[in-house]
């Protein structure tokens, strides 16, 4: 039995990277007014923004329901340390902020 949980957690693993694949290639198609709505800051009422808003909010609960599952099966197996969600969230924090200069005149 203690090989299966390995096994699963590799598998899982893969599908924890596809995920957060997936979450970066829908971010970085989403369009910019989106962010608004994700914050809180507006509410969407044209169905494409809904759609856009909802679609983002099922891959992030996505994301973090197969890191659960993940850092479950890593856990069962005596595998330490962090699975690829927390690994890109260090590596998101430990990036430099790149801050945009508006245009001159």
């Amino acid at each position: 039995m203690a090989g299966k949980p390995r096994k699963l957690a590799a598998r899982v693993r893969l599908v924890e990277e596809s995920a957060i694949a997936l979450g970066l290639d829908l971010w970085d198609t989403t369009p910019n007014h989106i962010e608004g709505y994700l914050s809180g800051e507006h509410q969407p009422k044209a169905p494409l923004d809904l759609a856009w808003v909802a679609a983002v909010e099922r891959v992030k609960q996505t994301m973090v329901a197969l890191a659960d599952l993940g850092d479950l099966l890593r856990a069962r197996g005596g595998i330490t340390g962090p699975g690829p969600l927390e690994l890109a969230r260090q590596a998101q924090e430990a990036a430099p902020t790149v801050v945009e200069e508006p245009p001159g005149p």
